[in-house]
């Protein structure tokens, strides 16, 4: 009897309450901005915090898309530039390829050759010379080594024979010159010449 009429409370409690209806419970919501959800429970807040977090990340992948984009356009212009460079040294390599040919030809022919052919062929022997000097100069620059830094910096002569004769570690002897005024290098050129 007990169960049946606790059954029967309950059901007067569910039809009490199913009258009510939804609009009044809850807040109406501002539609015109981000739709944000009020009738959350505070349980599951969560939920709308993965939302504004996948919301963040959609951003960022929009950024990233943009980004990406504009790397590849800047890597076609560049694709772009380098394909026309070594068209232009190609067409060049071929008119000097050609014009090895013609003289090729021409040396070939000793019978037929004329003065002006003798002028050409010097013209070109020359340059060949000139530019073959260039590089020449050119690997002579690029290989050339600076000087050593004992020739820019000398150790002091008085300076070495105070290393020679101290008794102090190397460490001790650069801080110590170094606190007294001495430049950088001369110390450290003169330790060296020490053989400290």
């Amino acid at each position: 009897m007990k169960k049946r009429m606790v059954l029967f409370a309950i059901l007067l409690a569910t039809l009490a309450y199913a009258n009510v209806p939804y609009d009044s419970t809850y807040p109406p919501t501002n539609t015109s901005q981000n739709t944000v959800y009020s009738d959350f429970p505070l349980d599951n807040i969560h939920i709308l915090r993965l939302q504004e977090a996948s919301m963040a990340l959609g951003r960022n992948v929009s950024v990233l898309h943009d980004e990406l984009e504009k790397y590849q356009t800047s890597q076609a212009n560049q694709l772009s530039g380098m394909q026309a460079s070594i068209d232009a040294i190609g067409h060049a390599m071929d008119v000097r390829v050609g014009s090895l040919q013609q003289t090729v030809k021409e040396l070939e022919q000793p019978a037929l050759v004329q003065e002006s052919s003798h002028a050409s062929f010097y013209l070109l022997l020359v340059s060949n010379i000139v530019l073959f000097g260039i590089v020449i100069v050119l690997l002579i620059v690029i290989n050339h080594k600076p000087l050593a830094e004992d020739h820019i910096h000398p150790a002091p002569p008085e300076l070495v024979s105070y290393i020679r004769n101290s008794r102090k570690s190397a460490h001790e002897l650069r801080t110590e010159l170094i606190a007294k005024g001495w430049p950088h290098a001369h110390v450290e050129n003169s330790i060296k010449s020490a053989g400290k």
